[in-house]
């Protein structure tokens, strides 16, 4: 019988805290482009305003994050003063720049979204919009989270594939099994089914057979108990069960390995986001098997959090195929 790997995450301890709201002097609907470029390098890049007469959006900044060259655009203009922003990068034609890699990060990855141009090369875009009024501060933490974007999308560029594998086909399978089965190959035809699964297991998305909050650590695959509510006093150890399908596999010597990275992020009822922890954890296996048989086991400290309505946000990013999945899980702190 199959060996049942069990992974067991422990978040650690996450000290919570509140923004603090921004003074009204603070608040912007709209800037220019000296304004921020002094943003920029007083966060410590460096920006120059380049006055391009071919850009059909007026002058832009030229600025390094992240090891890459990055352009701001500024778009709906009143004179000087503009209320939208776009940070910009480009990639150079590659083998792995597919459509797929490309579909992959949209669905799965928020704020920065990529564009296939015709000739192979690669655009990461990520705009935002000022009119509803924002702090100076906000434009440079956006600066910070794009840079951390840039470098997410190093690592998925780096463990993508360079051509899409045609997926294995499963027609006339069935009669395949059924074939081997009435002659008593049973060993075969399950080792033929397995096959099967991993194949669609292959094509699937990273994605959550189960992700629920239970009463205590489970003892292995499936061995859980639910709990009965999401309801949690402050600083409480909340320990969520998770099975993950769809991540993929990587042969290293006799072992199919897995690797995950886990980001966290807590949002209020609202959608507004109070904290994130980025990659905060990883999650590596190594198995004489390609394992399906999975399963997460975390455990949340949120100390000081206030009263009220929350929601855990949980990503796990496959470094082996490029996949990410995200799943949510409501709580309430009283």
């Amino acid at each position: 019988m199959r060996k049942r790997v069990t992974a067991i995450i422990v978040a650690a301890t996450l000290a919570y805290s509140l923004p603090q709201p921004a003074s009204a002097a603070d608040i912007v609907t709209g800037v220019t482009r000296d304004q921020v470029a002094t943003i920029l390098r007083d966060a410590g890049y460096r920006a120059e305003v380049v006055a391009d007469q071919t850009s059909s959006t007026g002058p832009y900044i030229r600025t390094g994050i992240g090891g890459h060259t990055a352009l701001v655009g500024f778009f709906n203009c009143t004179g000087e003063t503009c209320a939208a922003i776009q940070f910009w990068s480009g990639f150079k034609k590659s083998p792995k720049f597919t459509p797929a890699l490309v579909e992959r990060w949209n669905n799965n990855i928020r704020y920065a979204k990529l564009h296939l141009t015709n000739d192979g090369a690669l655009h990461v875009e990520y705009d935002i919009y000022l009119k509803g009024g924002v702090s100076s501060d906000y434009i440079k933490s956006a600066a910070l989270l794009y840079e951390s974007l840039l470098a997410r999308l190093d690592e998925f560029i780096k463990t993508a594939p360079e051509a899409s594998a045609p997926a294995p086909t499963t027609s006339g399978k069935a009669s395949e099994l059924e074939g081997l089965a009435a002659q008593g190959k049973y060993t075969e035809a399950l080792a033929a089914l397995d096959d099967m699964a991993a194949a669609l297991w292959d094509k699937a998305p990273l994605t959550f057979r189960r992700a629920l909050w239970v009463v205590a650590p489970p003892e292995g695959f499936g061995a859980y108990n639910p709990r009965e509510n999401s309801v949690f006093a402050s600083g409480a150890k909340m320990i969520a069960y998770v099975e993950p399908i769809g991540f993929g596999w990587q042969k290293s010597g006799e072992l199919w390995r897995t690797d995950l990275s886990v980001d966290l992020a807590v949002k209020s009822k609202d959608g507004t986001e109070l904290l994130r922890r980025e990659d905060f954890q990883s999650l590596r296996i190594g198995s004489r098997v390609r394992n399906r048989e999975f399963m997460a086991n975390l455990t949340y400290t949120f100390s000081g959090i206030p009263r009220g309505d929350y929601v855990a946000e949980t990503t796990l990013r496959d470094k082996v195929s490029g996949k990410s999945g995200t799943f949510s899980l409501p709580f309430t702190i009283r």
